[in-house]
């Protein structure tokens, strides 16, 4: 088996492997966590951050029991994702670039090592978030301060705007790589 098909049929198996959890957390803890809060939108899905004031009335609408859940079930699978995603996007990548074509017109180190570098960076900023939702679910509401909370949400923004380029980055990307296997196919 070339290098290549192996690395794809290995990213493929990741990328499975990462919807499967994603939807785990999607369809299964996080609604939990949103019931639990009367519809409320949990921290680490509000993209556009939040103000102190948000977050202490989500987790005085949490209670102490969804505190618990929040903390004991949904951050501890959390705890992994953050891995699982940025080693499944720097596989996509890294399948992208195989021999280079793809990186034309771009210095290949860039090319190659840019988007490991945004997802690993963004698993970065996943975990400090994951810690400082942490540090507010631990204490009361009332007590979480607006340093903390703002630092949670600046974690949270900059998270999703990180994988937000990543994902534009890899679908061009993507969509050089399908053209040059186009152009050698009708070659």
């Amino acid at each position: 088996m070339r290098p290549e098909r192996l690395i794809g049929a290995i990213a493929l198996m990741s990328l499975a492997f990462t919807v499967l959890f994603w939807a785990v957390m999607y369809f299964g803890t996080l609604p939990y966590i949103r019931a639990d809060a009367g519809g409320l939108e949990p921290l680490e899905l509000r993209l556009g951050g939040y103000t102190a004031d948000e977050a202490r009335a989500f987790l005085v609408a949490l209670g102490a029991e969804g505190r618990a859940f929040y903390r004991g079930v949904q951050l501890v699978v959390d705890a992994i994702f953050p891995l699982i995603y940025a080693s499944t996007l720097s596989l996509i990548a890294f399948l992208l670039t195989i021999g280079r074509l793809t990186c034309r017109r771009i210095p290949a180190r860039l090319c190659q090592w840019g988007p490991v570098v945004i997802a690993f960076a963004a698993m970065l900023l996943d975990y400090r978030e994951n810690f400082l939702v942490i540090e507010m679910l631990d204490m009361a509401p009332e007590a979480v301060g607006d340093d903390l909370a703002g630092m949670a949400s600046l974690m949270t923004q900059l998270k999703a705007s990180l994988l937000a380029v990543l994902l534009v980055v890899l679908g061009v990307l993507g969509l050089r790589a399908a053209m040059i296997w186009k152009a050698r196919a009708e070659a």
